[in-house]
């Protein structure tokens, strides 16, 4: 595939391009098996030369290694996601040095064939390329820290330059899901007559100054295909060029991603590994056996205590972090209900929300709450299969007099529902108006 033109490929793009690279393949496998699967035929299309059977080979006993067998609940795939794009990074680095190599020598018998300097006939016959004289790094030997330094590499030189128009276009994209829910209420309330969070256009800003400054460059951090492409635009399209990429299907798709790993990472609490039970005694029939012991993979191979104490002390000191952040997040201002510890996961699904279809529920409630007649029955049907909480929140609050106040369609909604499908399905709506109805 790529490895027969190894002074010519764009390595950096092959593998970071985040609409068609390597990397961005690989994070997008949703199941260890197709993890596995999609990185085993990225190895098999990159080495495909005879000699290229030990890099295949010592490859793909990586992967047996330090990927599980199976997706059971305890398999954390965004770890293993982790290492594949470690491993993939190593292989990349050594074609980015045999093509820099590969360049070079060509440079230089371009310049002697100028100069006259080399006679055809006297030349020493080009030798051929040793691959296995430089093998990548090897994967399977990284332990955790390393892991963490490769991780934490800088995406690109001009980052800060790079930060504020990604921050920028990014907001817009998430705000506009915040806008589609407030801006057809009234802001300016009474004393003590307070919005939602969800509902406030001073949470919004709030929320704002905390995702720009928290959030968004460890999206940046993240994403080094992305930078690499805006960097290589001209400086007065690159905002034009992020907008266009974040409304594609794929650019969505892998910043949603990079979204929900940054917000988990830096609002979420973790919970500290298991601590390790050490070595146990065989019994006397067992160390009499002769029956060998089964290796174990070093995804589950158990740490040892110091690793423990060190992985448990590192997650303490993120999940202070994340506690700070959140806290700055939930602050109760007084200008707004501030969010609960359940809305955590609300909040980052704001990002998957689309825009034209909370317009179109909010409109869509208004809409029948003013017809008159048979209100419940049309509101019953249009909830129908829809998740409508935020939009039917945001419409009472539009037109409280016919949701509510003078009539009391949402009473007349609900009575259609028990108890448990309110709590399930219009949290809520039942958290801020359970009182009419």
């Amino acid at each position: 595939m790529h490895s027969e033109s190894i002074g010519e490929t764009d390595w950096e793009s092959v593998f970071e391009s985040p609409v068609q690279g390597f990397i961005t393949l690989v994070e997008q496998a949703q199941t260890v098996k197709s993890l596995k699967q999609c990185t085993s035929l990225i190895i098999n299309n990159l080495f495909t030369r005879k000699d290229d059977s030990v890099f295949r080979a010592a490859y793909h006993d990586a992967l047996d290694r330090f990927l599980p067998t199976n997706d059971s609940e305890d398999v954390d795939l965004s770890y293993c996601k982790k290492r594949v794009v470690v491993l993939l990074r190593d292989i990349k680095k050594h074609r980015q040095l045999k093509s820099a190599e590969h360049t070079a020598q060509a440079s230089m018998a371009s310049k002697e064939a100028a100069n006259g300097a080399a006679n055809p006939s006297d030349a020493e016959p080009e030798q051929p390329e040793n691959r296995n004289l430089e093998a990548p790094p090897a994967m399977p030997g990284l332990t955790e820290p390393e892991l963490e330094q490769h991780a934490s590499e800088s995406a690109a030189e001009s980052f800060d330059d790079l930060l504020q128009i990604f921050a920028d276009v990014f907001w817009e994209a998430l705000g506009e899901r915040l806008k589609a829910l407030y801006l057809p209420i009234e802001q300016k309330r009474e004393a003590g007559d307070k919005l939602p969070f969800i509902l406030s256009k001073d949470f919004a800003t709030h929320f704002e100054g905390i995702v720009r400054l928290h959030l968004v460059p460890a999206i940046l951090e993240s994403s080094r295909g992305l930078t690499k492409m805006v960097h290589e635009q001209p400086e007065d399209t690159r905002r034009e060029f992020l907008s266009k990429y974040l409304e594609s299907r794929n650019g969505r798709q892998v910043l949603w991603e990079k979204w929900q790993d940054a917000w988990q990472e830096m609002t979420q609490q973790k919970s500290l590994p298991p601590k390790p039970k050490g070595k146990q005694k065989k019994s006397l029939i067992g160390a009499l056996s002769l029956k060998k012991e089964k290796k174990i993979p070093a995804w589950k191979r158990e740490k040892t205590p110091e690793e423990w104490q060190a992985a448990v002390k590192e997650i303490q000191r993120k999940n202070k972090a994340a506690a700070a952040i959140w806290s700055e997040i939930s602050a109760d201002t007084g200008r707004w209900f501030p969010p609960e510890e359940s809305d955590n996961t609300l909040l980052m699904n704001m990002f998957a929300r689309s825009v034209q279809g909370l317009q179109k529920q909010n409109s869509g409630l208004c809409q029948i709450v003013q017809q008159g007649d048979g209100v419940a029955r049309l509101l019953t049907n249009f909830a129908r299969g829809k998740d409508i909480d935020l939009a039917l929140l945001a419409a009472c609050y539009q037109k409280p007099d016919l949701f509510y106040l003078k009539k009391n369609a949402l009473k007349e909604m609900m009575a259609g529902y028990t108890q448990k499908d309110v709590d399930r399905g219009f949290a809520m709506v039942s958290r801020y108006l359970s009182s009419y109805f």
